[in-house]
């Protein structure tokens, strides 16, 4: 029989190996720039996250493109959390240095069209794990983002899209309005954007939009494109 405390110890020493940081850890404490480089580029998972908890709770925004480059390798789950979030809490000066990053780190961006609808309700949260801090600031990285669409790359203007429509939605915002209608416009015909743009006129009651989800639920032979303006046009009923 396998002891109770053989058991915990293999718990313990799973998460560690995976970055967490238990609540024992005095991130309050005074750390060199230079001590908080050299553990954010240690082989110790454990270590990150604490250099990154250290930095998000000092906002060491100096920091801010070490750690742009830490999330660009780490593979260790709680150490990508503590990155993050320490990113998140950096606020406007984390904002420009992610979006040099959409769509660039990690390859769980959606790369095809899905093949059944998304069952849940409210706006998806986005694959791209940038977009996903991004979104979580607001307004702020909303009109950062829209005023920096202009001659963007085809994989940063995906996870884009997915930014601006996440936070129109949950801030019932139209600053992004005009551009995604511009995007639907010239990128008709590239379906997994196009699809995108359809899931992000969801935020939006608008005429204009309207009638354009009204017309891909009648003609639309792509289905993943008839189904999410179908569900598009439910969720801005709901509203």
């Amino acid at each position: 029989m396998v002891k109770k405390s053989c058991i915990k110890k293999s718990k313990v020493e799973n998460l560690e190996s995976r970055g967490y940081v238990d609540d024992n850890f005095d991130y309050t404490r005074p750390y060199e720039i230079i001590e908080l480089e050299m553990m954010l580029k240690s082989v110790n998972a454990v270590k990150r996250t604490q250099a990154a908890l250290v930095i998000g709770y000092n906002r060491i925004s100096e920091m801010v493109p070490n750690l742009i480059i830490s999330l660009q390798k780490e593979m260790k789950l709680y150490s990508k959390i503590a990155i993050c979030n320490a990113l998140y809490v950096m606020g406007d000066a984390s904002i420009d240095p992610l979006l040099d990053n959409l769509g660039l780190i990690g390859n769980n961006q959606y790369n095809e069209l899905p093949d059944k609808p998304f069952g849940k309700g409210g706006y998806p949260l986005p694959r791209d794990i940038v977009a996903r801090t991004l979104v979580r600031m607001g307004e702020n990285a909303l009109i950062r983002t829209v005023n920096s669409s202009d001659n963007k790359p085809r994989v940063w203007l995906l996870e884009a899209v997915d930014v601006m429509g996440h936070i129109s939605f949950y801030n019932q915002s139209t600053v992004a309005s005009g551009k995604l209608l511009e995007l639907y416009y010239e990128n008709i015909n590239d379906l997994l954007l196009r699809w995108k743009l359809i899931r992000a006129f969801s935020a939006f009651e608008l005429d204009e939009i309207l009638a354009i989800l009204q017309k891909e639920v009648e003609k639309s032979r792509v289905p993943a494109i008839k189904w999410e303006a179908e569900r598009s046009l439910r969720m801005i009923g709901d509203e």
